[in-house]
């Protein structure tokens, strides 16, 4: 009742829109936050928000149906956005300081379904009017009681990731004002470095010039912060060089300079954040400009070769993280940093990478195959890789213990391996430029996959769904029954 009689407030003529909107956002913002919105502050409780505590109540009813006051005011937001009209702004400060307070209070535990709908409402808010929610939520910042600056600091986050159109153009701002404020900082601020890193430094090749000096200024904070016990030396002033360097126009320079900063960073970037880099990274490949696009993929690629050699237990992860985006990432230069990420990794944790690979189930489909073939573009890694696989074919995994639902299923991997193993050799061998390296492999190779073929001499192989590009490309005619494909 509530959202449909606002929407009838908002259709009525001009002259009675005011008054109609101000006694809705009254009484749902009431019930919204029982407790005064401003006795935090010490302020007082503005007459047009005192109602009747029946009102107040969230346990009100109507024909048998419970309203849910937070709900209410949710789609009166939504309403207030479609059709343009805002909020009065002493209505706009009352409301963010109810739901503010709402999220703050500790002797209100709230459901997660809760939670999510009054931090909708803080989006609807930023979209109406970002700059009063964002000039609200710094001045929260000062107050020195940490649950507050903690919880205006995770809807700035929530600000910043929704990636709202009206906060597009202030989004490093104000991510550059929040890291500024070490009063504001705490400790999930150190815990997001990698997130952090990887949400801005696509920008640093923004079209805007403003844009690119203020992912410096972004992030020198977080190097501060993450190095507030650890001697910076020369990195503050190596960006603050790269600052000018980014006002250049030229595209080419900018990726140089881009690239010089991920350098500087890569000297105290936390090995144990490189997934949650990556997920940052790739999560807004597909949104960004070209050039910022572009500015990512070379992050991710300095990151990992610079700092891969620390991350052995996180390989797993992070190629999870790459073969999930393969699919939707299909243009041919952003894809290419998904395979060359592969192909670095492996120089620094061959085994684990093979062993990640060779755990995909059969029949190869055309992403794994893909990241295969990535192995072979360098012929010193692509004969250490094929001597590895031959050794994995001459002597397959066994599994001990007893048998459970995990074990078979390991059990059922290790009877797979050599098969795999067998299908790796073929993308490898088919991606390998040089046939010196395939010539001096061939006597240990040849005998391998002699036995394969013995082996699997009337059994019913896995066939893929598909031929691979390279396949087609070759005009390969190859027999049924190829376990290949």
């Amino acid at each position: 009742m509530a959202a449909e009689g606002s929407r009838g407030a908002l259709q009525a003529p001009a002259e009675r829109l005011p008054v109609l909107q101000d006694s809705e956002a009254s009484w749902t913002v009431a019930a919204a936050d029982p407790q005064p919105p401003n006795a935090r502050d010490g302020g007082e409780t503005p007459e047009s928000l005192r109602v009747p505590a029946a009102e107040e109540r969230v346990g009100s009813s109507l024909g048998g149906r419970s309203i849910d006051p937070v709900e209410s005011l949710s789609q009166l937001l939504e309403v207030s956005g479609e059709y343009k009209i805002p909020l009065p702004k002493a209505k706009f400060q009352a409301i963010c300081r109810a739901l503010h307070n709402q999220i703050c209070s500790p002797a209100k535990q709230l459901s997660i379904e809760n939670h999510k709908e009054l931090f909708h409402c803080v989006l609807l808010l930023a979209r109406s009017s970002p700059d009063d929610m964002l000039a609200f939520l710094h001045k929260q910042q000062e107050i020195e009681h940490e649950a507050v600056r903690v919880v205006s600091l995770e809807l700035l986050r929530a600000i910043v990731g929704a990636d709202l159109p009206e906060t597009r153009v202030k989004k490093l701002l104000i991510v550059k004002s929040t890291l500024s404020d070490q009063n504001a900082t705490t400790q999930g601020t150190f815990d997001r470095f990698g997130s952090l890193i990887g949400r801005i430094a696509p920008y640093s090749c923004d079209s805007l010039a403003t844009s690119r000096q203020w992912v410096v200024d972004c992030i020198s904070c977080l190097l501060c912060i993450q190095g507030q016990s650890i001697n910076l030396g020369s990195a503050e002033e190596e960006l603050r060089c790269l600052r000018e360097a980014l006002t250049a126009p030229d595209p080419e320079a900018l990726f140089q300079a881009s690239s010089k900063m991920a350098r500087v960073v890569s000297e105290y970037f936390p090995s144990e954040q490189a997934t949650d880099f990556i997920e940052a990274t790739l999560g807004g490949l597909l949104s960004a400009s070209p050039t910022c696009a572009t500015a990512a993929g070379l992050w991710m690629k300095i990151i990992l070769k610079e700092c891969g050699g620390a991350m052995l237990d996180e390989v797993p992860d992070i190629l999870a993280i790459l073969y999930r985006h393969m699919p939707t990432i299909q243009e041919g230069s952003l894809r290419q940093f998904l395979v060359e990420a592969v192909s670095i990794l492996a120089h620094h944790h061959q085994e684990a990478v093979i062993s990640s690979l060779l755990s995909k189930r059969l029949p190869m489909d055309s992403d794994t195959a893909e990241l295969w073939r990535s192995l072979g573009g360098d012929p010193l890694l692509a004969t250490q890789v094929l001597r590895a696989l031959i050794e994995k074919i001459k002597t397959p995994a066994r599994t001990e213990g007893n048998i459970t639902s995990e074990t078979e299923i390991d059990r059922h991997l290790a009877a797979a391996e050599p098969l795999s193993a067998t299908c790796a050799i073929f993308e490898v061998v088919s991606a390998l430029q040089s046939s010196k390296a395939v010539r001096e492999l061939l006597p240990e190779l040849f005998p391998v996959l002699l036995q394969q073929v013995s082996q699997t001499l009337g059994q019913k192989l896995p066939l893929p769904t598909r031929s691979s590009p390279s396949e087609i490309r070759k005009g390969l005619q190859l027999p049924e029954g190829n376990p290949c494909r």
